[in-house]
């Protein structure tokens, strides 16, 4: 179990060194250990536009 654990925490390591090189300099916020990243938004910002 403590082998899974650990290969589970390096590729969530992994997943945020990659979600980190794409936006640079957006203020993303998550655990070099999360599999979440979030991203703030401005406070006009609508869901519509952002997913189309």
């Amino acid at each position: 179990m403590d082998h899974l654990e650990a290969r589970k925490r390096d590729d969530a390591k992994a997943r945020q060194a990659l979600a980190r090189q794409e936006p640079a300099g957006l203020p993303l916020i998550g655990h070099p250990s999360s599999y979440f990243t979030w991203l703030p938004l401005p406070d006009d910002a609508r869901a519509d536009r952002l997913t189309a």
